[in-house]
C-alpha cells in the first residue's frame, strides 16, 4: 500500500509541478532548489499527511470535522483578506458542503470515510494548501501556516513511527495506541459518558482541543515565529496528554 501511495503521489506531484519552495531557512531553501530533492520532500510531506489522516479516522466525525476546520480557516481568510488569491473556489465550496453533510451523518455512525475517503480528502487539501501558499507568495504567507493547520494528522503519523521504532515494533503494523483511541478508552474507563455517545464525544473533545490553533493560525498567517511557537506548544501538549492517558490506562488495567 505504501509503495502504491508513493507512486501515485510522485505522479501527481510531478505532473502538477507542485513544489514546496520556502521553509524560511537559507540552507533548507537552497536544498529545495534541486528539483529531485524538492520532488522527494514534497511527496514525503504529502505521504505523512495522507497516512496520518488515515490514522485519525478512527472516531466518528474526527477526520471529517478536522478537515472542516481547515476549510473554515480558508474561508475566514477569504472574507478578511482582499489581497489573497483563492483557487478552485467552486470545488472547495462543494467539498465543504459535502463534508458538512457527511460530518453530521458520520457523528451518528451512519457513514464512514474509509481508507479511500481519508486518502482523497487529505491529498486534495494538501495540494490545495501548498498551491495556496505558492500563488500568494507576493504576500509572504508563512509555510508554517499550512503546517499549523495540518500538524495533528502529520504529527500523529510521525509520533506513531517514532513510538513503534522505540518499542521495536514494525512501523507498517497497525495498532490501537493512537491518541484518539487512548482518549476514547480513558473516557470509557471514567464512565462519564454513555457508551453510545462516547465515540462522538471523544471526537468533539479532540476537535475542540485543536480549535485554538486554527483560530490563532488564521490570524497570524505571515508570522512564522508565532506559528512555530504555537505548533511546538501543541506538540508538547500532545505528548503530555498521550503520556498521561497511557499511564492512567495502565494503572486502571
Amino acid at each position: 500500500r505504501i509503495l502504491i501511495q508513493a507512486a501515485i503521489l510522485f505522479f501527481l506531484v510531478f505532473v502538477s509541478k507542485l513544489s514546496i519552495n520556502n521553509l524560511e531557512n537559507e540552507l533548507l531553501n537552497n536544498l529545495l532548489k534541486f528539483n529531485l530533492i524538492n520532488l522527494f520532500f514534497t511527496v514525503f510531506c504529502l505521504a505523512i499527511l495522507v497516512n496520518g489522516s488515515n490514522f485519525i479516522d478512527g472516531l466518528n466525525g474526527l477526520l471529517s470535522g478536522y478537515y472542516l476546520l481547515i476549510i473554515c480557516s480558508i474561508f475566514y481568510l477569504s472574507f478578511t483578506n482582499d489581497d489573497l488569491i483563492f483557487i478552485f473556489q467552486n470545488e472547495i465550496k462543494l467539498i465543504f458542503l459535502a463534508l458538512i453533510i457527511f460530518f453530521i451523518f458520520n457523528l451518528f455512525g451512519k457513514v464512514y470515510l474509509g481508507d479511500g475517503g481519508s486518502y482523497l480528502i487529505a491529498t486534495f487539501v494538501g495540494f490545495y494548501l501548498i498551491n495556496f501558499v505558492l500563488i500568494n507568495k507576493h504576500l509572504d504567507i508563512s509555510p508554517y501556516y499550512v503546517a499549523s493547520l495540518l500538524w495533528y494528522p502529520a504529527f500523529e503519523n510521525l509520533f506513531s513511527i517514532f513510538r513503534r521504532v522505540l518499542k521495536s515494533n514494525k512501523v507498517s503494523s497497525p495498532d490501537n495506541k493512537h491518541l484518539h483511541q487512548l482518549i476514547f478508552l480513558y473516557l470509557k474507563s471514567k464512565n462519564l459518558i454513555k457508551l453510545n455517545y462516547l465515540n462522538t464525544f471523544s471526537s468533539l473533545v479532540i476537535l475542540m482541543f485543536n480549535l485554538p490553533i486554527f483560530i490563532f493560525s488564521s490570524q497570524n498567517i505571515i508570522h512564522s515565529q508565532k506559528l512555530l511557537i504555537m505548533i511546538l506548544i501543541y506538540i508538547i501538549l500532545y505528548t503530555l496528554i498521550y503520556n498521561f492517558v497511557s499511564k492512567n490506562l495502565k494503572i486502571n488495567k
